[in-house]
């Protein structure tokens, strides 16, 4: 059976397949954002997961991975930067109908979330929370 933090991470992984679909099949810059966004958000869920946190909102959720995991040095800085960035990019992308958004800026954003979720799903192996290869 499936944990929680199982299903959210691949949920994550399934997100970012999406987001790289997107773009490199339809070169779509909006929808690669959005599920790319979704990729850090789900990642990020499984490791509140961890510590039972659930948040509120997406930017207390954001809040929660700082206070818990960035601010105590369990993933670096950039790891909360990231999450911060994507949530803006992510709104400036889906709501602001004017944005425009650069190729280089969607690949640089799919490279960052596939970080992201690689560096979550690590830490979630190695501490025991999933298995490796799930």
């Amino acid at each position: 059976m499936k944990n929680n933090f199982q299903i959210a991470i691949e949920q994550a992984e399934q997100a970012l397949k999406d987001a790289n679909l997107l773009w490199h099949t339809g070169r779509s810059h909006r929808a690669a954002i959005s599920r790319a966004y979704y990729a850090i958000f789900y990642a990020s869920q499984s490791i509140l997961e961890t510590k039972q946190l659930v948040a509120s909102s997406h930017k207390a959720q954001i809040s929660l991975f700082g206070e818990h995991f960035i601010k105590p040095g369990i993933f670096p800085k950039k790891l909360g930067k990231m999450f911060g960035t994507f949530f803006s990019l992510r709104q400036n992308s889906d709501y602001d109908l004017l944005a425009e958004i650069q190729d280089d800026e969607v690949e640089e954003a799919l490279k960052d979330a596939q970080e992201f979720v690689r560096e979550i799903k690590n830490h979630l192996v190695a501490n025991g929370f999933i298995e490796e290869g799930q």
